[in-house]
């Protein structure tokens, strides 16, 4: 005789997989089902009723409701994590959204989840983002932070590229700013306090001192610190001459002297161009072979024009995979700034990428048909659109078997380029997936020669890449 399984809530449940592997317990299914019957408002409701971070969500999360769709048996996941975003980017962001919608779907309540509190472990930009997030749509927000509010950008001179400060802000004014927008919407800040450990099942965050924090969401927002140099007797000079960071209150102490900036980020730009204006002489010390493969554009500008040895005529650009789309991207949306890309195994047309790749679904646009039929239209500039305006010198490469960007990406702007009339340089890789195994030496060492012949005018020596016949003997 068979046995008679009870039908209850916890046997439902699990059989929605997607439901039950979601953190937060967001009905995946549900407002899929929504979107795909064009109810977005409803769908919206539903992805942000358990999740105060929808919105950021739909862009980053792990997205482990689609490692669990039954739909990837048959062929791949619903997309879920991109409709989340698709549906919650109708309605804006959590801290623009009317109050109409958001007592539609939490209610009158004043305090929305009266037994249920946030963490958030960190108080820089991101830390205090989602500290006002939290706390603005009524839930209970502490935020922990072993040092200063601001983090690492609270050090920073000036940062020119965040958004809604057109003309720039100092790291410790956009903290300060933050800080009390926080707190002024209930936020708790506790700070210089350090998180001894993290007990993930139960929820709790325990503090130095042996306080307790319970939590029913604990959100890491722990940034980065400084990488400390190992230079002997390095560390007992800090704060005597030597400092992490390039807050404007040092400048004052930087009159007339000669100041040494290690880095190349867009904190030691910031840095390089306020000194200017107080000490006798700044030096920017960069370890890597350029600036652009750290610092941004508009920094990059502003420093040559300042300092006569930035050559902007030889800038030259790199990147892999997504860094291979967005170099072709910079080639030929800047083709007057950039003189030469290499770019790698680019995901140059994200129409035809994987469909959980959220970029997949940038651009797309909603058409309602004189029937009313909605349609959606893929509206953005792919790579091979934008070839035409090529200028400078352009390798691509990729393996003929890539297992994750399809070779057709590659091909697409080969095909571009070609109509165009115009000149690159392509290397197929025969047998080589994405991360090109035993010839990555051999494209590591094409790309020094590349960069050395068209930015620096060093042509190559003969047919041998000499260098590599010594490393491999070398490691022989």
């Amino acid at each position: 005789m068979a046995q008679q399984r009870q039908v209850d809530r916890q046997w439902l449940e699990s059989n929605f997989p997607c439901h039950a592997a979601c953190p937060v317990g967001t009905e995946a299914g549900r407002y899929v089902t929504l979107v795909a019957e064009g109810r977005y408002r409803e769908a919206y409701a539903v992805a942000r009723r358990p999740n105060p971070l929808a919105s950021i969500c739909g862009r980053i999360c792990a997205a482990p409701c689609e490692t669990a769709c039954r739909r990837g048996v048959i062929d791949t996941p619903v997309a879920i994590r991109s409709l989340k975003r698709f549906v919650t980017e109708r309605f804006g962001v959590e801290s623009m959204i009317d109050l109409d919608m958001l007592r539609e779907i939490y209610g009158h309540r004043e305090l929305r989840y009266p037994d249920d509190r946030v963490a958030i472990v960190g108080a820089g930009p991101a830390g205090l983002a989602a500290a006002v997030y939290g706390a603005s749509e009524g839930l209970r927000t502490i935020v922990v932070e072993r040092d200063s509010p601001g983090g690492q950008a609270g050090t920073s001179s000036r940062i020119e590229n965040y958004l809604g400060f057109p003309s720039g802000v100092s790291g410790d004014e956009l903290a300060s700013r933050a800080l009390k927008q926080a707190g002024r919407l209930g936020a708790e800040i506790l700070v210089t306090r350090c998180v001894d450990r993290i007990d993930p099942k139960a929820r709790r965050i325990y503090l130095d001192g042996g306080d307790v924090v319970q939590a029913r969401t604990i959100i890491l927002a722990t940034g980065v610190t400084w990488r400390h140099l190992t230079i002997e007797g390095f560390e007992r000079l800090i704060g005597t001459g030597v400092y992490y960071g390039a807050a404007r209150s040092e400048a004052s102490g930087t009159h007339g002297r000669d100041v040494h900036l290690i880095g190349a980020g867009n904190s030691a730009g910031q840095a390089a161009m306020y000194f200017a204006n107080h000490a006798r002489t700044v030096t920017l010390v960069v370890r890597g072979d350029s600036l652009e493969k750290s610092m941004s554009h508009y920094l990059i500008e502003q420093l040559a024009k300042r300092f006569a040895f930035v050559d902007l005529s030889r800038v030259g650009i790199w990147g892999h995979s997504g860094g291979g789309f967005m170099t072709a991207a910079a080639m030929f949306g800047y083709p007057d700034f950039f003189k030469v890309g290499i770019s790698e195994s680019g995901n140059h047309d994200n129409s035809i990428y994987n469909r959980w790749w959220s970029e997949k679904h940038d651009g797309v646009k909603e058409v309602t048909g004189e029937d009313g039929k909605v349609t959606f239209q893929y509206d953005i500039d792919k790579n091979q659109d934008l070839a035409g305006n090529l200028k400078g010198h352009l390798l691509l490469i990729t393996g003929d078997v890539d297992n994750n960007v399809h070779p057709s990406n590659t091909y697409r702007v080969i095909d571009a380029l070609i109509k165009a009339n115009k000149r690159f340089d392509f290397i197929l890789l025969p047998g080589q997936a994405h991360g090109y195994g035993a010839m990555g030496d051999y494209v590591y060492w094409r790309r020094v020669d590349y960069f050395a012949q068209h930015l620096l005018g060093a042509e190559p020596s003969g047919v041998d890449i000499v260098e590599l016949d010594r490393e491999r003997q070398i490691r022989r």
